[in-house]
């Protein structure tokens, strides 16, 4: 006898078809997808990004603004979540300008200038920026630099004189001093160390408020 043709329909398949129905419910056998991001409630995955962020470092409002705009999430939604942040006090821009000037003093040596820029970029309100670095006087200024002069000449033991003083120079513009302070503190820190250089030989042709700093003073 002649074998019966395959039905168009099934030749080849090697499993139930689209309408096939699970043993249990009848309803179709393909699975549910999982729930993903899009049924995520909007408030606790924004939640979630901000503390993600201010599980890695301290951030300002602005920063963490920043951080879920590019994830996503609404202006709406963004501002209720950091609202409630800072009730909680766990977002504190003044704590937070105040750490970034003791932090950036006492391991990086930067100047008033380079601060004031830093906190700018974070997105620090211009009144508490003041309240962090206006406390820094222009003798507190002046002795930081001389510390990080202290600190480079280190590493500059065998070069030429006036070559080092314009490096000593070039390093504090980097680090935002401007030139008067800058000049002044390579000048006293040779001279404690016994090279008393006369400053038009290395001082005149060093641009030092044109020198680019080491971060640009932007958003790290």
């Amino acid at each position: 006898m002649t074998p019966r043709p395959a039905d168009p329909g099934t030749q080849g398949a090697t499993g139930p078809g689209p309408q096939a129905r699970s043993r249990s419910g009848g309803q179709p056998s393909g699975r549910r997808a999982a729930p993903g991001a899009a049924d995520e409630d909007p408030s606790a995955r924004a939640r979630s990004i901000a503390l993600g962020q201010l599980d890695l470092a301290a951030r300002t409002r602005a920063q963490l603004s920043r951080a879920l705009a590019r994830r996503q999430v609404s202006e709406e939604v963004a501002e209720a979540v950091l609202d409630r942040l800072e009730e909680l006090g766990l977002i504190d821009d003044a704590e937070f300008a105040q750490g970034w000037v003791e932090d950036r003093r006492r391991r990086h040596g930067r100047s008033r200038r380079a601060l004031r820029a830093e906190l700018s970029a974070r997105g620090v309100h211009g009144d508490l920026i003041r309240e962090a670095v206006d406390g820094i006087s222009d003798e507190d200024e002046l002795e930081l630099a001389r510390a990080v002069v202290r600190q480079r000449l280190r590493g500059l033991r065998e070069v030429d004189p006036v070559r080092k003083a314009r490096r000593l120079v070039t390093s504090l513009a980097r680090r935002g001093y401007g030139s008067a302070t800058a000049r002044q503190a390579v000048r006293e820190v040779l001279a404690e160390q016994g090279e008393d250089l006369d400053e038009d030989a290395w001082a005149h042709d060093v641009p030092t408020e044109d020198v680019p700093t080491e971060d640009a003073f932007g958003e790290v």
